[in-house]
């Protein structure tokens, strides 16, 4: 069984035929209009849409160096996919990794308040599996105009209010999000200025030698893939949250983890089991059960950092997609609690 499959619809590509025909390669408006379903979604000012949100990421990141020389400090939750992480690496600016807190699985707002720096740049919430956690309140821990508050909400579209916190936010459309075309990203601003400097960086459609620009615009083929899949948004909303109604019917509760309700109803269905962990994640596999365990990596090795260590050692993601029936759903369960007892 699967742990992700995308809805898709044969008349999508009719979209992409429709452009092929009739509009120009890079421009005549197939990126706005998608970059504008986006806005529609997260009620943000501007919309840039970009070739992937690592890219997306590393040129706010940039950005905002040039404009804060002197400031080199990137504060990152210490388990979350690494972009953000990478990123700094390439860039040469220097990652300070972050515990995150029980309740919300995103980086805890004490931790985050003790390594602010006068040479802090930046500040990135990870919204693994749609997480909005501790989002709403970091850019007031925060407190400061020179410090960039990056939302990687990559897979987290369809979570309400995801996107809408940080200073830039960006939504991913690579396999297991919402609305997939395989890689690409949108990054969503209020700040008109950071917009007009960022949107420069993405690409340079004027062939000119002034404009510093790394080509990381996204194909407008994919634009025009993605753009009707906003039609759905209402059914994928809608599915993904029966899914996760059902699994909660089913182990909301059980003898040594329970269903964290409060993560995420849309993207995915997350489950901690402490020590049983590797039990269930064994039994899934031998049947053929796809799923992720020990997915997002804690990126630092040091142990007092301990909530991510043992989040990154208990979590485990069960299928979610559209295929799922009410059957399939007590199955997978009937695995978990078999191999819970066992």
């Amino acid at each position: 069984m699967k742990r992700a499959k995308m809805f898709y619809q044969e008349n999508w590509l009719n979209n992409v035929n429709e452009y092929m025909k009739d509009y120009d390669f890079w421009h005549d408006g197939i990126i706005e209009k998608l970059e504008n379903e986006v806005l529609k979604i997260c009620k943000r000012k501007y919309a840039i849409a970009c070739n992937s949100t690592t890219n997306a990421i590393m040129l706010s990141l940039y950005y905002w160096k040039k404009k804060h020389p002197k400031r080199n400090q990137v504060i990152i939750p210490n388990w979350g996919y690494p972009a953000a992480y990478q990123v700094c690496k390439f860039l040469d600016l220097n990652p300070v990794l972050v515990d995150i807190d029980r309740c919300s699985f995103s980086m805890d707002l004490d931790e985050l308040y003790l390594n602010l720096k006068n040479e802090t740049l930046a500040v990135v919430h990870i919204g693994n599996n749609g997480i909005i956690g501790n989002s709403p309140y970091m850019k007031e821990t925060i407190n400061n105009p020179n410090v960039l508050f990056i939302e990687d909400s990559a897979p987290s579209l369809l979570q309400d209010r995801a996107g809408t916190y940080g200073d830039i936010a960006m939504f991913s459309f690579s396999p297991t999000k919402p609305f997939q075309a395989g890689e690409g990203s949108v990054m969503v601003i209020d700040d008109e200025e950071l917009y007009i400097n960022i949107k420069k960086l993405v690409s340079n459609h004027d062939y000119n030698t002034v404009n510093l620009s790394l080509n990381c615009a996204l194909s407008p083929i994919l634009a025009a893939f993605l753009i009707p899949q906003f039609e759905y948004f209402d059914l994928f909303k809608n599915s993904r949250k029966w899914i996760h109604e059902k699994y909660k019917e089913n182990i909301y509760e059980t003898n040594f983890g329970r269903m964290f309700e409060e993560y995420s109803n849309y993207h995915g269905t997350i489950m901690y089991w402490s020590f049983k962990a590797e039990e269930i994640s064994k039994a899934l596999t031998n049947n053929n059960i796809q799923h992720r365990y020990r997915y997002y990596p804690c990126i630092s090795k040091d142990k007092t950092l301990h909530v991510s260590h043992e989040t990154y050692e208990s979590l485990i993601d069960l299928p979610m997609h559209h295929e799922l029936t009410v059957d399939d759903i007590k199955w997978i369960c009937e695995i978990v609690k078999g191999a819970e007892n066992g």
